[in-house]
């Protein structure tokens, strides 16, 4: 007799709940897709801001989270433009959480990380302060042993807990996401560099064109001179100045303090102080 109900039900009990799994797992790939178009971005560009941008609020709508925000490296700390009310406003490197973060291949509940908390008095305040602001997942952006930045996750809307689903998606946008640090780091070192580099050329051309090509014929005297910077740009100039009766001739020969454009500057400074007290008719000695 049960045989005969479950036979006669299981058509209709197969109608209801086609619609659910169909509604259910359209809705894990609907973000499967969305995280892979994510992770395409990031790997794409290379600004700070828009980074965080993809990493917070879009990740936040891919995922239905409250809140998301971005803790990235910055000289010996981890900073956060995005951190909302309650969130410490930077993570010190020295941090026991985030060595504890660095080694988990994954996410971490922040429940994980309790035991922790006894050991480390700077880790029990903030656990503490990332859990009285909502926080629910973090998750380390670190390729190999290099920490890149700490991604802190907010309840989901819905109020559910995060499944091996969502663990999933959060492990594949924090691997792209470091990745994307990475590169904007080192584009931004190749930045600075380009920049350092034209402003090198610059006051090199400058301090050149100061230093003079050919030294003036003093009877009797064949002189000749040559200046080689150990650096691009140097300090050291030789140059000569105009007598009052013009027959004498005064060579000066300096070597500033500072390499580079600093000493640059600073030769340009110490060459019209002198060229100043020569056409004010000081005398060599007293230059």
């Amino acid at each position: 007799v049960a045989l005969a109900i479950l036979a006669r039900f299981d058509p209709l009990r197969r109608r209801l709940q086609e619609p659910g799994d169909r509604f259910f797992f359209r809705e894990v790939y609907d973000a499967r897709r969305a995280v892979e178009e994510l992770s395409a971005e990031l790997g794409h560009e290379f600004s700070h801001e828009k980074l965080e941008h993809l990493l917070t609020a879009r990740l936040a709508d891919v995922l239905h989270l409250e809140w998301a925000a971005l803790f990235w490296r910055e000289a010996d700390d981890f900073v956060s433009r995005s951190a909302r009310a309650g969130l410490p406003a930077l993570l010190p490197s020295s941090l026991l959480l985030l060595d504890e973060l660095a080694r988990h291949d994954k996410p971490v509940r922040l429940g994980v990380l309790e035991p922790i908390k006894a050991l480390d008095p700077a880790t029990r305040i903030v656990a503490d302060g990332l859990d009285g602001a909502g926080a629910r997942l973090l998750a380390a952006l670190r390729t190999r042993e290099q920490l890149h930045g700490v991604l802190v996750l907010g309840p989901k809307r819905s109020e559910q807990e995060f499944n091996s689903d969502d663990l999933q998606l959060v492990r594949t946008v924090a691997n792209q996401g470091a990745l994307a640090l990475e590169n904007a780091r080192l584009y931004r070192e190749r930045t600075r560099q380009v920049e350092l580099e034209k402003e090198l050329e610059i006051a090199r051309r400058v301090q050149f064109s100061l230093i003079p090509a050919e030294l003036p014929a003093v009877g009797g005297w064949r002189l000749a001179a040559h200046c080689a910077p150990a650096r691009q740009v140097g300090g050291d100039f030789y140059d000569t100045l105009p007598a009052r009766n013009g027959k004498a001739l005064t060579v000066v020969v300096g070597d500033v303090s500072g390499k580079s454009v600093a000493g640059a500057m600073l030769m340009v400074a110490a060459r019209e102080v002198l060229h100043t007290a020569a056409l004010g008719g000081a005398r060599a000695e007293e230059i």
